[in-house]
Formats: structure tokens, sequence, C-alpha cells
């Protein structure tokens, strides 16, 4: 019995060596976790003071996104505007330029109607002086021929008169209405026909145009 004692009382010392190894083991253990508890700690905390940090600049760029987009909106909605007072603006223009080019096709259609007008109206002003001219030739070989006819039986019935000497064929040449309507006044020995004709003709002088004789200058 008291062997046993002795025999655990000298295994006491060995037991408490191995207490205090153990001990000190778990001291170890235990500053290390501390330790690495703690450098968690403050890897945390430098994180969370990252996340902050990266935080507070997202913010700062979200209020400086923010900022850029209401500025180009105000920009666009600037630049709307102006291009829509430009769009109005060209929009009267074309709406102008339209009107304009409208009144000149009407102007120019006018003109094209007018001249077609004025080429029927010259065609038949040049028809009437082809008539006109027609007639006047015809007038004036009626004219001719009844002059020539005139001259013809004055000589006629100046060669069947007798003989009466220088002064009695002077004084009788004279005398006679033919030879006086010859030189001077043969108007008068013009038929009434003749004569209705030239003064008719020559009322129509001023309406024809053409530049007929007087019937003192065609009598030859």
């Amino acid at each position: 019995m008291f062997g046993n004692v002795f025999l655990h009382r000298g295994r006491a010392p060995a037991r408490f060596a191995e207490l205090e190894t153990l001990v000190e083991r778990v001291d170890g253990e235990r500053a290390e976790a501390v330790e690495a508890k703690t450098a968690q700690e403050e890897a945390v905390e430098a994180l969370e003071a990252r996340l902050a940090a990266a935080v507070d600049e997202m913010e700062a760029l979200s209020d400086r996104v923010e900022a850029v987009t209401a500025a180009k909106a105000r920009e666009v909605a600037a630049l709307n505007r102006q291009a829509g007072k430009a769009l109005a603006v060209r929009d009267a223009r074309v709406a102008e330029l339209r009107d304009e080019v409208d009144r000149v096709n009407g102007a120019l259609r006018g003109a094209y109607e007018t001249i077609k007008d004025l080429r029927v109206d010259k065609a038949g002003v040049e028809r009437d002086l082809a008539r006109e001219k027609e007639r006047a030739e015809g007038v004036m070989d009626a004219m001719r021929a009844e002059l020539e006819r005139v001259v013809s039986a004055s000589r006629e019935m100046l060669s069947q008169q007798p003989a009466a000497g220088a002064d009695g064929e002077e004084q009788g040449v004279l005398s006679s209405p033919l030879k006086g309507g010859v030189d001077g006044r043969r108007g008068r020995l013009l038929s009434g026909d003749l004569a209705r004709r030239a003064s008719g003709r020559k009322r129509r002088r001023h309406d024809s145009g053409m530049g007929l004789l007087e019937e003192d200058e065609v009598d030859i």
C-alpha cells in the first residue's frame, strides 16, 4: 500500500511537467489564435475601410455621372430646340420657295398662252395683210387698166380732130376736156365705178396698214 503511494509520488512531477508543457502549448496556440484573430480583425477593418472608400468613390462617380447626364440632357434639349427652330425656319422657307415657284410657273403658263395667242393673232394679221395686199393690187390693176383705156380713148379722140394750124391745134388741145383731164384733172375722166373704188380704197388705206398711193398719186 505504501509502495503504491510512493509510486504515485514519483510519477507526479512528470505529470506536472506534461501539464505545464500542455499549458504552455495551449497558451502559445491561444496567443497565435489571438494574433491571427487580431490580424484578421485588422484585415477586416482594412477591407471595410477600402470598401467604404470604394463606396464613397462610387457615390462621387455616381454624382458626377448624374451631373454629366443632366448636362447632356440639357444640351440635347437645347440642340433639339435649336434643331426644331431651324427645321421650322427651313420648312417656312421651303413653303415660301414653293409658293414662289408656283407663282413663276403660273406666270410662265400665262406667258405661254399669251405667246400662243399672239402667234395666232399674228398669223391672222398676216393673212389679213395678204388679202388686203391682193385686193390693193387688184384695185391698182383696175385703175391702171381704166387709165390706159381713158388715155387710149383720149388719144383716139385727139387723132380724129381736124388739123387747124399750130394756133388752132394748141387752142383745141387746151380747150379739150380730154387734154385737161390728161394733164392735171384726170380724175374727172374716170368712170363712176373707178372713182368709187379709188375713193373707197383711199378710205381703207389707214385700216389696212399698206403704203397705198393716194388717188392723185396713181394718176399718170
